[in-house]
């Protein structure tokens, strides 16, 4: 798996699947794991790390650092089996959370675990599961650690077990009586659920941030339809449904009629007015699964899932209807709308091989064709033309 591709492919790693936020952090965890057998691999060929180092508790080391990697190598299998099947889910992302404090948990206990209560794992853990991940099992992962952490300390307190085992008795850290360690931890907690709140308050309002200007950036800034670039990702998405399920596909594109006229008549503010009439009579008549939105100047263009020739025909016969019904007040004038309609339909192929952009184009180039042959026959009118046979065979 080529993590950098998946970096790549994504602006920042928060917009990235949570399969690929698992697969991140399942490589880093493991190179973690794979720096502490280093680390206690090559301390038993230095004399001075020896003199302070216990060999036993290096071994181990190297036992229990090798044996994660094994366990994260089978959830990175599971990952990405997963991801392949059902792209969608949530479970590997929330079973990988769970193991990014335990290498912390480990050097914890080898070194030491009193003197981490009062120490950045309580504050920095939350930061980089609330990046990551859901935001409810981060505050499990996080809460499990804690006592992990605490727990392992106070039976280190109670003496049940070794305080820094992986140090020679010369060089231990003292041992924390339980009195104390308590207040350690009363004094941590409030200070760790502080920084988990502002994390989450951070992290929740970033991501509002970011959905708001992803959405402006979709939305056509007179009317609020969704733009072109937006229209293009949509149909592209369609477009690989259409064919994953075998359904039909319908492009309908319309234009305005004289709409230059009503401009040039009555003025640019008079023709926004049109515009905003226009979008009130297609939001009003669209499907909840089409898709209506802006494609420049007085040209719409409605997506119609699952919709075959006969049916987009009658779609767009119903919203010319509505639209020649309408009537826009200028001044003292009413101004009486109407449009030109041009439909096309992709068929399904029980291929899994074809040409995406060759099906871009051709619903967007028939289409507008079909608007032309509307318009040369005397506009306010729905003409529809099939894919060109050429298209349809490289679709």
């Amino acid at each position: 798996m080529d993590v950098t591709a998946i970096i790549k492919k994504h602006l920042y790693v928060m917009d990235l699947p949570e399969n690929d936020k698992a697969i991140i952090v399942n490589v880093t965890v493991s190179l973690l794991y794979f720096s502490y057998f280093c680390i206690a691999y090559f301390s038993q060929n230095v004399p001075t790390a020896l003199q302070v180092s216990n060999l036993y508790y290096l071994q181990v080391t190297e036992i229990l650092s090798i044996t994660s990697i094994l366990c994260l190598n089978i959830l990175l299998g599971f990952i990405l089996y997963t991801r392949k099947k059902n792209p969608t889910s949530t479970l590997p992302g929330n079973i990988q959370l769970y193991f990014i404090g335990q290498p912390l948990a480990l050097y914890a206990i080898l070194n030491g675990i009193p003197q981490l209560i009062t120490g950045l794992l309580l504050g920095v853990l939350p930061f980089l599961g609330l990046i990551l991940f859901n935001r409810k099992h981060v505050f499990y992962a996080t809460c499990l650690m804690w006592f992990e952490i605490v727990g392992l300390a106070i039976a280190v307190s109670l003496g049940l077990l070794p305080n820094a085992p992986l140090y020679v008795d010369q060089v231990k850290p003292a041992q924390v009586p339980l009195a104390f360690l308590l207040v350690q931890i009363l004094m941590s907690a409030p200070i760790a659920a502080v920084v988990y709140i502002m994390g989450h308050s951070l992290m929740q309002g970033i991501v509002l941030r970011e959905k708001k200007i992803l959405e402006l950036s979709r939305r056509d800034g007179l009317t609020g339809l969704w733009n072109r670039r937006y229209l293009n990702e949509v149909l592209e998405h369609e477009i690989a449904l259409t064919h994953r399920n075998l359904y039909c596909l319908s492009v309908l594109i319309l234009d305005l009629d004289f709409f230059k006229k009503i401009n040039d008549t009555f003025g640019h503010q008079a023709g926004d007015k049109v515009l905003l009439a226009t979008t009130a009579i297609l939001q009003k008549c669209a499907r909840t699964t089409d898709y209506v939105g802006r494609f420049g100047g007085e040209e719409f263009i409605i997506i119609l899932p699952n919709c075959d020739a006969r049916m987009s025909i009658e779609v767009a016969d119903r919203y010319r209807k509505s639209l020649e019904a309408q009537r826009v007040t200028v001044g003292d004038h009413v101004i009486q709308v109407t449009a030109s309609f041009g439909v096309t339909t992709m068929l399904p192929t029980n291929t899994c091989q074809y040409n995406m952009q060759a099906c871009l184009d051709g619903l967007i180039n028939t289409a507008d064709k079909a608007l032309y042959d509307a318009k040369e026959q005397g506009r306010n009118c729905v003409k529809f033309r099939p894919l060109n046979e050429n298209i349809q065979a490289s679709i």
